[in-house]
């Protein structure tokens, strides 16, 4: 009796090494699928380093206008300017999160969210 052949790929996809032993299953994801999250995550990769650099930039305009200055008088400020300066560079780039959050839901809401779990 011939047995039917079916063109779909299989379910899981077999990884195995040299001596032909099977390590690993990986699953197969779906060309859309591999698409909208590949492209989901390059775009958020970019606006989070341009959050990065425009917070840089906001730190140092806030020094440089004098909204923002760390005290430099004895040597406990000096030991702590660095991780001051860190924090409010953190705060700042925190301020971004929201606005790299909704365009990220605005994306995946125009794909269509079926597309992300459609794996």
């Amino acid at each position: 009796m011939p047995t039917k052949q079916s063109s779909d790929p299989p379910p899981f996809s077999k990884f195995t090494d040299d001596k032909g032993r099977r390590f690993r299953y990986v699953p197969d994801m779906k060309h859309d699928s591999l698409i909208a999250w590949t492209s989901i995550y390059i775009a958020v990769g970019i606006m989070a380093l341009i959050c990065a650099v425009l917070s840089v930039l906001v730190t140092a305009d806030d020094w440089r206008t004098g909204r923002w200055r760390p005290a430099l008088e004895t040597g406990l400020d000096k030991a702590l300017f660095l991780p001051k300066t860190w924090l409010r560079w953190q705060a700042n780039y925190m301020r971004g999160a929201p606005v790299i959050i909704a365009i990220a839901v605005y994306y995946a809401s125009d794909v269509g969210f079926q597309v992300f779990s459609d794996l």
